[in-house]
């Protein structure tokens, strides 16, 4: 009989959590959505960060869109407001797993290159954008990390480019200087 009141209370006490959970979780997330569409970019900054903890598809679409809206933002100065909301929105792409089309990211490749190599290594149809990053060898650790992708996914543009680049020079047929012998002293 005791037991059975344990159980039952626990049983009751779950159903209370589970109620009083989503609730939460939506005030969260309309919260959320009404700092990402605040006309401050502080505030859109904040939304962005809870946006990216939420984990929710509703939000991360609002993200994508926001990422749409935020392109004439791609060449922002640090330490400004911009910026921050840039850095945030980022962040939250990341955080939250979001698979973002490449060809949003494309104004953001040369200011944000590092969350934009993150952001295209999760899309599969990226494969245009990284042969692009791929040609830009003045940035070794970009043209590092798009070759790498690129081979991951076994890109025929990918190998095909690669062997077009491939300069041979010399007679394969002609052999090898000769080495001359050297003495080892094993004392």
């Amino acid at each position: 009989m005791r037991w059975t009141a344990g159980a039952i209370a626990g049983l009751f006490a779950a159903q209370v959590l589970c109620a009083q959970a989503a609730p939460y979780a939506a005030q969260e997330t309309e919260r959320t959505r009404q700092l990402l569409h605040s006309e401050q970019w502080v505030s859109r900054a904040w939304g962005a960060y809870f946006a990216g903890r939420l984990h929710s598809d509703d939000i991360d679409r609002t993200l994508i869109e926001q990422l749409r809206s935020a392109s004439a933002l791609s060449n922002a100065q640090p330490r400004t407001e911009e910026y921050a909301f840039l850095a945030a929105l980022f962040e939250a792409l990341i955080e939250a797993d979001v698979r973002v089309p490449a060809a949003l990211l494309d104004p953001f490749e040369d200011e944000w290159t590092d969350p934009v190599m993150i952001l295209l290594a999760r899309d599969k149809e990226s494969e245009d954008a990284l042969l692009r990053l791929r040609g830009e060898k003045s940035r070794t650790t970009v043209w590092l990390a798009a070759n790498n992708l690129l081979f991951e996914r076994k890109s025929q543009a990918w190998y095909a480019a690669t062997l077009g680049e491939i300069d041979i020079t010399g007679n394969a047929m002609e052999p090898l200087p000769p080495v001359a012998p050297r003495e080892i002293d094993l004392e």
